[in-house]
């Protein structure tokens, strides 16, 4: 007698039950008593029926691998709190149709941060559901777990507008040498009669309490990520750590049933400060699963948010629209510690900016001494965060987080210009090379459903913006301006170059500025001719202005107007206009030679003419084209040495016989000229023949 049966028709809802107070009784109404675990549980193995792109893609969806079945009081297991969970890892590198395997564990949990690879096999031994004290058996197809662990339901969910679009999955959860993926739920898109690859961001995970967990996404992680445990007790709780790919504030919120959000201080946050990871204790900050419920700290080293959960109280943590900025300086002066930073360090920073000061944060200061004095100023490293403080509540409108997000871009491009330009420590009184930017992720955007595609939905790589914006950059200051390619030097009037000008910048150590300006202030480049020579009346014509992309300025589309010798061309960074230091402005001399009058001769022709019937005169022989680059008007003369009134030549080129001729040979010379002096010759060789009683013409051309 079966009570509790998975179905192989289900893949989008977990199944969780809990038992109590569970008794079988017959038609008299009289207890049987103990079935045994054979009459009540039947697990059903995972099918690869779903897998394909309208359904669950390339891998199983969670129904049969997430399933949990607790005993509350005993009377069903015979032990209070006992379990029956799934068996997660089947097939894992086995049948490949199911899709599951090493392959598929997130690539930030096989990478250190030197980029080498770790080994899957030797950092989880163990795949699938944490069952250190579970037995599998094989009359209920699952496993059996005793009352040592008691095992909840997680809950993880991205709040974000692309929820349903972009695929976070597989998500990679661990524990003690376990890893398990979680797939999510089934498509439930319909659009105009087809699926359209919709798939909500929901993720459930089976864990065992009292654990501490690490979850990866295998795309970039969500803006606003919401966890739960369900149906959970206040002594029930978890400690999760959830790698981020860059540095950036993250806000945790708590919210219980009917309650407002409220924010949770992060452990290293003191009057308002953050302070720095203690390197003597590095675990001071760590929550512990006896913390409260959101309790957190983030470990800049690791790239890990810690955050409890205890209870069944939703825990949102939001990715604040901030700037991480990271200087190493050194005062200009020789001053203390203390007094270096009691002259308004923030205050100018701010004023430079324009934003309140409100709105900067010191998050860490490294210096090399603190003493009062020195005989030499001493290299300090301070980070700063940006942004607008924490708020209480998470209640943010759409409108306002995009605000927010414009207004932080609009900063960190401000920002980076100051210290190219030199402006920031000039501002500061203080020695800049270099200094590293975390910007803020851009806002996800929910695509139109006609848009989404019906035939993949593959892992969603990050957009190229969002891949920049991931990483810290580090910026340095330009010194140089370097030409990388020179126009090329066989050029012709009016024709774009074929190699087109390319420059770079260079810092004082004549490194390569790789990162110059942002997006929306770009470092710009003009090229212009320089008075006095080649042709007066010459001008550069194209896109004369171009922009620094990836720390490159390339001009596409340069050329001149008219031919001379020895033009010279200067380069000269113009925007941003104002810099505190001066760059050798690069020349390119050139010269151009003139456009060529290219000939199109018409194809050898015969003409017969009965004289007969009609003459022979007024007939076109050939015609001769010319082609220039278009800016001036093209003429035609013929001379013939033997009789220059045989034959005439239009403005169109086209060659015509004025009279009968003589049988023989014509040589005639074309004259192809344009009104800015080019011009050009060609021959033309005519043969008369008699044959019978008709003239035969062949007109050709040499």
């Amino acid at each position: 007698m079966l009570f509790f049966r998975t179905s192989k028709l289900t893949v989008v809802e977990t199944a969780l039950w809990y038992f109590s107070l569970y008794s079988v009784k017959d038609d008299m109404e009289e207890e049987v008593g103990d079935l045994g675990g054979k009459a009540k549980i039947w697990h059903e193995t995972p099918t690869t029926r779903f897998i394909n792109p309208s359904d669950c893609v390339d891998m199983d969806c969670d129904a049969l691998r997430k399933a949990l079945v607790t005993d509350l009081d005993g009377s069903f297991f015979g032990s209070p709190w006992a379990s029956m969970i799934s068996r997660s890892e089947y097939q894992w590198d086995g049948n490949r149709e199911f899709g599951l395997g090493n392959f598929r564990i997130p690539k930030t949990l096989l990478t250190t941060s030197n980029g080498s690879r770790l080994d899957a096999n030797t950092l989880f031994p163990n795949k699938g559901i944490y069952r250190d004290k579970c037995v599998f058996k094989i009359e209920w197809g699952a496993y059996y777990c005793n009352n040592y662990t008691v095992y909840k339901m997680l809950i993880i969910e991205s709040l974000d507008a692309d929820s349903e679009s972009r695929r976070l999955s597989p998500v990679a959860l661990v524990t003690s040498g376990y890893i398990d993926l979680i797939n999510g739920p089934q498509d439930h898109g319909w659009c105009h009669g087809y699926t359209c690859q919709k798939r909500l961001s929901t993720f459930n995970a089976i864990v065992a309490t009292s654990k501490v967990y690490e979850l990866h996404f295998t795309s970039y992680n969500p803006i606003t990520t919401r966890l739960q445990l369900l149906n959970s007790k206040p002594t029930d709780s978890i400690v999760i750590k959830i790698y981020y790919a860059k540095r950036q504030r993250l806000d945790v919120f708590i919210k219980g049933p009917g309650k407002d959000s409220i924010l949770v201080d992060p452990n290293n946050r003191q009057n308002g400060n953050y302070m720095p990871k203690d390197r003597s204790n590095p675990l001071k900050y760590v929550p512990s699963i006896t913390s409260n419920l959101g309790s957190n700290w983030f470990d800049s080293d690791t790239q890990l948010l810690w955050v409890v959960l205890r209870g069944s109280d939703y825990v949102d943590i939001n990715m604040a629209q901030t700037i991480q900025l990271s200087m190493g300086m050194t005062p200009m002066r020789d001053v203390g510690f203390e007094e270096f930073f009691e002259q308004n360090l923030i205050q100018n920073l701010a004023d430079l900016l324009q934003i309140d000061k409100s709105k900067i944060r010191i998050m860490s200061i490294v210096a090399a001494s603190k003493r009062k004095r020195r005989e030499t100023p001493t290299p300090i490293n301070v980070q700063f965060e940006i942004g607008n403080p924490p708020n209480s509540t998470n209640y943010t409108s759409a409108n306002d987080t995009a605000a927010s997000y414009n207004e932080i871009t609009k900063i960190a491009a401000v920002l980076v210009e100051s210290f190219q330009t030199g402006q920031l420590a000039k501002s500061l009184s203080v020695e800049l090379n270099v200094i590293n930017v975390v910007q803020p992720q851009p806002l996800p955007v929910a695509p139109p459903t006609i848009l989404i595609n019906i035939t993949d939905n593959s892992t969603a790589p990050p957009p190229t913006d969002i891949i920049n914006n991931q990483v810290s950059i580090d910026y340095l200051i330009p010194k140089t301006l370097v030409i990388v390619n020179n126009p090329s030097s066989e050029s012709i009037e009016t024709l774009q170059f074929k190699i087109q000008p390319q420059f770079q910048l260079n810092d004082y150590a004549n490194k390569w500025v790789q990162n110059v300006g942002s997006q929306l202030l770009p470092w710009q480049i003009t090229a212009s001719l320089v008075d006095g020579f080649g042709n007066p009346n010459a001008q550069l014509t194209g896109t004369t202005t171009v922009s620094f992309s990836n720390g490159t300025a390339v001009f596409t589309d340069l050329a001149i107007t008219h031919s001379g010798f020895g033009y010279r061309i200067l380069y000269k960074v113009t925007y941003p206009a104002e810099q505190s230091f001066s760059f050798v402005h690069p020349i390119s001399v050139l010269s151009i030679d003139k456009f060529p009058l290219r000939l199109l001769h018409g194809n050898e022709i015969e003409v017969f003419s009965d004289d007969t019937v009609q003459p022979i005169e007024n007939i076109v022989i050939t015609t001769i084209n010319a082609t220039n680059d278009g800016t001036s008007d093209i003429t035609y003369s013929i001379s013939n040495g033997n009789d220059n009134n045989m034959f005439s030549i239009n403005n169109n080129g086209k060659i015509s016989l004025n009279k009968s001729p003589t049988l023989g040979f014509y040589y005639l010379t074309i004259l192809v000229q344009d009104q800015k002096q080019r011009n050009t010759t060609c021959s033309v060789l005519i043969f008369f023949k008699s044959i019978s009683v008709k003239y035969r013409i062949i007109a050709g051309s040499k």
